[in-house]
């Protein structure tokens, strides 16, 4: 496993674990027990993995209390944004996929 390229660079280690736990609905429980398979350091994943939940968590909250502000418009504005966010995730995922894919043949 340790001869995957991804495992050899960690900037592009932690540019993934990054991406991954920012993208809004992705399986975070999943993620995590994948990286504890990889070389990357507790503290560093810990780190990034806040950071990047971040914003996910801000965006939930203020989406919560302006539904229950009823303040529709500032909800929809949020929920837009967030799934922005997360369609760009599944396009650059798909993108990221079908060159490692087109590698491997």
């Amino acid at each position: 496993m340790y001869d995957l390229p991804l495992f050899k660079n960690p900037r592009r280690l932690y540019g993934l674990i990054f991406l991954l736990f920012f993208i809004p609905g992705a399986p975070k429980d999943l993620f995590t027990y994948a990286a504890a398979l990889t070389p990357a350091s507790m503290g560093r994943f810990l780190m990034l993995s806040i950071a990047a939940r971040s914003p996910a968590v801000i965006a939930s909250a203020w989406g919560g209390s302006a539904i229950s502000g009823n303040r529709l418009p500032l909800a929809l504005w949020i929920l837009g944004a967030t799934a922005l966010v997360g369609i760009a995730g599944l396009l650059l995922y798909r993108k990221i996929k079908n060159s490692v894919d087109s590698r491997k043949t």
